[in-house]
């Protein structure tokens, strides 16, 4: 029974398991400072061992996190326009640090995708 836990508890704590949190941020960044500056965090569409599934909007602006939890292959997403189909999208890892940002800039306006992994 304690070989039993032992590995269960260990098979928890793998990266597999880490919880992953996505926020989606837009403000402007100004010469006086942040302005307009809108946080929302990102829900779960799936949420499995092998396949995740984040996503949020604001604004008409949609962000997203898809990947392998397991093999830590993620793709950050953010779309907008007509029907989603103007966007960016990375091929992206957690640094050592367990964080993921992408980013676009347009003149002051800023668009951000910052996860975190514990």
């Amino acid at each position: 029974m304690r070989l039993f836990l032992g590995s269960l508890l260990l098979f928890a704590a793998s990266p597999a398991f880490a919880e992953i949190k996505c926020v989606a941020e837009q403000f402007r960044a100004t010469q006086q400072g942040i302005k307009d500056h809108v946080v929302q965090e990102l829900t779960a569409e799936q949420d499995d061992p092998v396949a995740l599934v984040l996503s949020a909007k604001i604004n008409g602006r949609a962000y997203s996190l898809t990947g392998n939890p397991q093999k830590g292959d993620f793709h950050a997403i953010q779309s907008w326009g007509k029907d989603y189909t103007s966007g960016i999208i990375s091929a992206a890892t957690f640094n050592s640090v367990g964080r993921l940002v992408i980013s676009q800039v347009e003149g002051e306006q800023v668009y951000k995708l910052v996860c975190t992994r514990d």
